[in-house]
């Protein structure tokens, strides 16, 4: 198994598990959060977490549609004269009509872009510099390079 372009082997194991188990990596598989800082520093790497992030987006709106649709057909074939559906069910699935009408009338913008591709995106949105974990002070988000203003 190759890594993804731009990661390191630890890095592609880690993204790789989020395919592999529908919970993501199990606790014991993640890395510590001065190591993941120091991952998400790295803008291939922030792209390939990215993406997993919006495919698993991308299929928790594809469940609830197919959830949705599901709750239609049964709120359609219920007979208003035979308690198939109690109260309680029809409030379900109602809910669940609702939530999935609010997803489709504001969708969440995502880009499916696969990690296999991460040389060919553009890097123009992300940060030339990498920063140090130990260097804090401000001096690094200067929007502009005039320290005479002080």
């Amino acid at each position: 198994m190759s890594n993804i372009a731009g990661t390191t082997r630890a890095q592609t194991s880690f993204l790789r598990a989020f395919r592999n188990n529908p919970a993501g990596p199990a606790p014991t598989d993640w890395p510590s959060p001065a190591i993941l800082r120091r991952w998400l520093r790295r803008p291939a790497f922030r792209r390939a977490l990215q993406s997993v992030q919006d495919v698993l987006s991308f299929q928790a709106d594809f469940h609830l549609t197919v959830a949705a649709t599901d709750a239609a057909r049964k709120l359609i074939a219920a007979d208003p004269a035979s308690p198939a559906l109690n109260h309680q069910d029809v409030r379900q699935l109602t809910q669940l009509l609702r939530l999935a009408h609010l997803r489709q009338r504001f969708p969440a913008q995502v880009n499916l872009n696969s990690p296999a591709t991460v040389e060919q995106q553009s890097v123009e949105n992300w940060p030339e510099k990498e920063f140090d974990d130990d260097d804090d002070d401000d001096d690094d988000f200067d929007l502009d390079d005039d320290d005479d203003d002080w």
